[in-house]
């Protein structure tokens, strides 16, 4: 541990926590200490711990929706219908499985479906046309 933590990894001086144990090849989370206390007790530090972890695979997986999302818009401003198909059904699953994991809420995934699904028909509309 370095100087100024204590053994939870929370620093006393500085803006942020150093979260887990410095060593060679480990990337030390650095997470803003912003209104949060020190947790006490050893449940709240496992909570802690538990929550950092959690937050960190739930952004992981909104930055691949938004991935997907953002690589189904540019198929569709292409015009591409094959490659609309692909990518939107790649996005409804990665919507899904969110939904089913409570990172989003579902009636949030289904309207993120619905109005992916209405630009693809309005492009192959328009393509069409």
């Amino acid at each position: 541990m370095g100087i100024g933590t204590w053994r939870t990894g929370w620093t006393k001086s500085v803006a942020y926590a150093i979260v887990g144990d410095p060593q060679p090849g480990f990337r030390s989370k650095f997470i803003p200490i912003v209104d949060r206390t020190m947790p006490n007790s050893l449940s709240a530090k496992k909570r802690l711990r538990q929550s950092l972890d959690r937050r960190g695979r739930n952004r992981a997986v909104r930055t691949a929706i938004r991935t997907q999302i953002r690589k189904l818009r540019t198929a569709i401003a292409a015009g591409d219908a094959e490659k609309c198909a692909t990518e939107f059904r790649l996005a409804v699953k990665k919507l899904d499985q969110a939904a089913g994991k409570n990172i989003l809420h579902a009636n949030s995934a289904a309207r993120i479906k619905s109005r992916l699904s209405k630009a693809i028909k309005a492009a192959t509309a328009k393509a069409k046309a």
